[in-house]
């Protein structure tokens, strides 16, 4: 944590809050509008931060602001705060606010061009009729912007108008700079709401399902071995190798019957021979034809019986032989269609691993005389909005930035309606966990002339400097005024020196 010194000879912005405040280049930020209790303003200013290389710290590093006030060719902008604002690729887009001192509320739309740094009306394309007010928000101050670099366009949700605070939400494309209205599924799960943050987050992860408490049910039964039941000739077959031991075993008996009815006939035809010789002595030739009858007649059934028991034997053979090649092919088919679910399994899951979910993430806000302790995410796709996490607190008139390569946002300050806060929370988007960075603890740390006082705060600004990887608090006001004190945090040392605690 470092405090930003206001540079020698540096003409600095009147003390303030509820400002329009965007990094906009490595070390560069502008600063729009804003109020305090006595005066708002429409000006606009570009800040440098610069490290004072004078000054030796081993516990510091020191940084100075340099201001310039930018000077406008036109006065299109008017006084105001509570304008909800976001920053694209090359441009600042401010939508309504509010001039307490005259009690209006604003519904003019503006674009700061990054380069030139004017302010300038955007020029809406009415496609739906001149005054369609279903698809074009309506006057309202402390509302909430967030800019979606995918698709090209701005969300605007929420806010505040003469009468009560609203829950509806908009788009705009910057492309062909139309107004429309989103539908949402369960419209009825977010309140009407303002003094609310929102942020565009895109994620490979299916956040509505990611932290949910998932049950693995316990499979305690052992891996039994499939039994498949051709039903092919009264014959269950359970595996090849039971083809092998019944097509075995069917060999044995067969062969075994074979020889029971071989020996059998033999039998017999020792007894009929045996009989034969006895009576060859004391018959006639007659009785000899017959017995010779009767044993040929005897051969003839015998070697009939035998080729029946051959044959079925042989048709017992091919038979099985059939069940073994369904068996084969059925094992063949089913290794072709597991191969081909594999397959299809596998492309699913890569389509899921490259499948970019898109969400908004709405925290905090105050409706009515409620202040919310909640986080609500919408899926752009299904158009529903769920619970991701509640607050440490309820919680309005905070900010908050969004650092998207590290899953993170942050929130400063803000109010639960008794009592201001200096706390720095931020939520990770990854575990869904929130962590604190103690700022009181951190001011111990820092060495100066004079003790730093960091007051408890609402509606300050936040911004995120992606290339120095810091994040600056400017502004917002305390119990007693508004500030013009500029904070600054080294992200890469959240882990060290920033000293963050889970809760």
């Amino acid at each position: 944590m470092n405090e930003v010194t206001l540079k020698q000879n540096s003409r600095n912005p009147d003390k303030r809050a509820g400002s329009s405040f965007f990094n906009i280049d490595q070390s560069k930020y502008v600063l729009i509008g804003g109020g305090n209790r006595s005066e708002e303003y429409e000006d606009i200013w570009q800040l440098e931060i610069t490290k004072n290389e004078n000054i030796q710290s081993q516990k510091q590093k020191f940084y100075e602001a340099n201001w310039e006030k930018i000077k406008q060719k036109e006065q299109n902008y008017s006084k105001r705060t509570g304008q909800s604002s976001c920053k694209t690729e090359d441009k600042i887009y401010i939508y309504g606010g509010q001039n307490f001192h005259i009690n209006k509320h604003f519904d003019d739309f503006f674009e700061v061009d990054l380069q030139q740094k004017q302010i300038q009306p955007v020029q809406i394309q009415n496609i739906y009729g001149p005054k369609d007010h279903y698809n074009t928000p309506s006057s309202r101050n402390s509302s909430a912007m967030t800019y979606d670099h995918i698709n090209k366009q701005i969300y605007l949700l929420g806010g505040a108008d003469e009468q009560e605070p609203l829950n509806d939400l908009f788009t705009f494309n910057t492309e062909n700079k139309v107004w429309k209205r989103v539908d949402i599924q369960n419209q009825e799960m977010l309140k009407s709401l303002e003094m609310h943050t929102l942020h565009f987050y895109t994620s490979n992860r299916d956040l509505s399902q990611s932290f949910k408490n998932k049950k693995k049910k316990k499979n305690n039964q052992k891996n039994k071995e499939k039994l498949i039941d051709l039903n092919i000739g009264g014959l269950g077959v359970q595996s090849q190798k039971q083809n092998q031991q019944i097509q075995e075993q069917n060999n044995e008996d067969s062969s075994e019957q074979i020889a029971k009815q071989i020996k059998k006939v033999n039998l017999e035809f020792d007894e009929k021979n045996a009989k034969f010789e006895e009576a060859e002595t004391n018959n006639n030739n007659n009785e000899q034809e017959d017995i010779e009858k009767e044993i040929q007649e005897q051969e003839e059934k015998f070697d009939e019986e035998a080729m029946k028991q051959i044959q079925r034997f042989e048709d017992q053979e091919i038979e099985i032989q059939k069940i073994e090649k369904q068996q084969q092919q059925q094992n063949l088919n089913k290794k072709e269609s597991n191969s081909s679910e594999n397959e299809e399994k596998k492309q699913q899951e890569e389509k899921q691993e490259n499948k970019q979910y898109n969400y908004l993430i709405c925290i905090g806000g105050r409706s009515q005389n409620e202040i919310l302790d909640q986080i609500l995410a919408l899926d752009l796709e299904t158009k529903t909005w769920f619970k991701l996490k509640d607050l440490p607190t309820p919680l309005c008139a905070h900010a908050s930035t969004l650092i998207q390569k590290r899953d993170e946002i942050w929130i400063f300050g803000g109010t639960d309606g008794s009592q201001f806060f200096d706390n720095l929370y931020i939520l990770n988007l990854a575990n869904n966990k929130f962590y604190q960075i103690d700022i009181q603890q951190q001011i111990q740390h820092v060495s100066s002339q004079q003790k730093l006082y960091f007051p408890p705060k609402m509606a300050a600004s936040i911004s995120y400097d992606e290339k120095n990887e810091q994040v600056l608090i400017f502004g917002g006001s305390t119990y007693e005024d508004e500030s013009s004190q500029i904070i600054s945090f080294d992200t890469t040392k959240i882990n060290s020196q920033l000293n963050s605690k889970k809760i």
